[in-house]
């Protein structure tokens, strides 16, 4: 993943010094070209880089039986192998989560949820679980804006080659204060879902993509809120969302 994205980012660092300022806002009826779409992720990427360890709330919708299911999470990332998870509404409110790469034996820590979620001891569960992954079964390991763009840059990346990417509108985000919205095609093969449509604030950084299939509205939503970079360990919203019994068992293990 690290060459592919570096060379991802050598791909278009003269279309991010060359575009990027005039394609953020964009204003033409021309349709955007697909070396527009790589200027605003190879700029994506770079400020993701820059935010590897974070705290956001994450709302997240999925289709399920014609109907978009909506849930709320309190994200935190510490690096890249890190992550605490609360589910704070949906089919999961109250789960709280923690995995740790190369940590307790490559288990999630968890809380689980329910009515005596005072009087349950803190769990280790298989990271393939349905509890976490849902049926979408997601690693939790996926969770985060550097997966989220990265994805996405690899994705353009192999419909280019493949010549079946198209941009389908760049432009600002309805409802968004200085979030443009870049929606393209990815006809690639085996594709489950072949338009993706990617959010990004004006310094670049990438907080939300929705994924739709061939036709029809989105079948999933994933955006970003709240993001707060390198959040201290005593940080009061994450001290109020993560069991304390979780955080002394991590801090033990580092």
């Amino acid at each position: 993943m690290k060459n592919l994205l570096n060379r991802q980012l050598l791909a278009v660092a003269l279309a991010v010094i060359g575009l990027c300022s005039s394609v953020v806002g964009h204003a033409d009826t021309a349709v955007p070209t697909v070396a527009e779409a790589q200027a605003i992720v190879g700029k994506g990427l770079v400020a993701s880089k820059g935010l590897e360890s974070y705290q956001a709330t994450l709302q997240r919708a999925i289709r399920r039986d014609g109907k978009m299911k909506s849930e709320k999470m309190f994200i935190r990332r510490e690096g890249k192998g890190t992550i605490f998870l609360k589910y704070i509404t949906g089919r999961s409110a109250t789960l709280q989560v923690l995995f740790s790469e190369g940590k307790f034996d490559g288990k999630i820590v968890t809380r689980p949820p329910g009515l005596f979620f005072d009087f349950i001891p803190i769990q280790l569960m298989d990271p393939k679980d349905p509890r976490v992954t849902g049926k979408e079964k997601r690693p939790l390991t996926d969770a985060g804006i550097g997966h989220m763009i990265e994805s996405f840059a690899k994705d353009l990346a192999d419909a280019e080659v493949a010549g079946r990417a198209r941009v389908i509108s760049l432009a600002p985000a309805p409802g968004m204060k200085d979030v443009t919205r870049l929606e393209v095609e990815l006809a690639v093969p085996a594709s489950k879902y072949p338009r993706t449509a990617m959010y990004f604030r004006a310094d670049g950084l990438p907080i939300g993509v929705e994924l739709f299939p061939a036709a029809g509205p989105a079948s999933e939503t994933y955006h970003y809120t709240d993001i707060q970079p390198n959040p201290a360990k005593d940080d009061a919203v994450f001290l109020k969302n993560i069991d304390a019994r979780i955080l002394n068992d991590y801090y033990k293990k580092i």
